[in-house]
Order: structure tokens, then C-alpha cells, then sequence
């Protein structure tokens, strides 16, 4: 695994001219595991119409144990270009998940149950944000002789 830390991934390298960008991937960067008994949620963030949402932050929220009173913090990932994203790691049970971004109306989804060493598939569809459309212009009433 340190042989794979430090090699340079083909494509950032096209990107490294960019610091902020080059940073941010090279931290979040993550070797997908096939065969992890993680507890995980492997997710797909769309629109209505299915088209997949980049660079959104996936969170599995903050978790409290009922039996034991202990609180588990929260776990996220960023979604690539096609929407994917995987978080794991996390302590199963009851919790929900928490979509974020530029672009989109953060949305906070029902909790699903998630058991120890399983992944759950599912398909998000979050509403973009109109935040950035600009107010109409007021117009000039124009006299009807001139």
C-alpha cells in the first residue's frame, strides 16, 4: 500500500498545475477495496433526470448507540465526475445520510440501517439551488405618446 501513496495518479497529473485542486484529490484519494468487511454506503447522487452530481460531500451522520449511549461521528466522501462516491468505516446501525454542495438544496434522507461489514447501494436524488439566479430588473413604464 505505501507503493501506491506515493505513485502520481495519471490524470491529476494533468491537474497539478492547480494546487488547490491537486491538494484536495491527493487527500480525499482513496483504493477502492472489493473485499472490505467495512460497514459501508456506496452512493449515487442525481438530479431528477438522472444526471449525476460532481464534487457533493456524502455524509453518514453522527450516530448515538440506544444500548450504550456512545456517540460514533460522522463519516463522508466526495462524489466523482459520474455521482459515485463510497464512505466507510463507520458503526452500523440506524443513521442517516446528509447531501451537500455547491449547487444543490442540502438534503437530509431518512435512516437507513446499516449492518456491520455490509454495503448498502442507493441512489440519491437531490434538487438543485436557484440561489444563483439573478431578481428581474425593474422596468421603465414608457409613456404611450412618446
Amino acid at each position: 500500500m505505501d507503493f501506491l501513496d506515493n505513485q502520481l495518479t495519471p490524470l491529476v497529473a494533468n491537474f497539478q498545475s492547480t494546487p488547490e485542486f491537486f491538494i484536495g484529490f491527493y487527500n480525499n484519494k482513496r483504493i477502492g477495496q472489493p473485499n472490505t468487511h467495512h460497514t459501508r454506503l456506496i452512493a449515487h447522487v442525481v438530479n431528477e433526470v438522472g444526471t449525476p452530481y460532481y464534487a457533493l460531500t456524502v455524509t453518514v451522520d453522527q450516530y448515538t448507540d440506544p444500548k450504550t449511549g456512545k456517540t460514533y461521528v460522522a463519516d463522508s466522501a466526495i462524489t466523482d465526475p459520474d455521482g459515485n462516491c463510497e464512505v466507510s468505516g463507520f458503526f452500523p446501525g440506524f443513521r442517516t445520510i446528509t447531501i451537500s454542495g455547491d449547487g444543490i438544496t442540502t438534503t437530509t434522507f431518512p435512516a437507513i440501517e446499516f449492518l456491520s461489514g455490509k454495503a448498502e447501494n442507493r441512489e440519491f436524488i437531490v434538487a438543485p439551488s436557484f440561489n444563483n439566479i439573478p431578481a428581474p430588473a425593474e422596468s421603465k413604464k414608457q409613456k404611450a405618446n412618446s
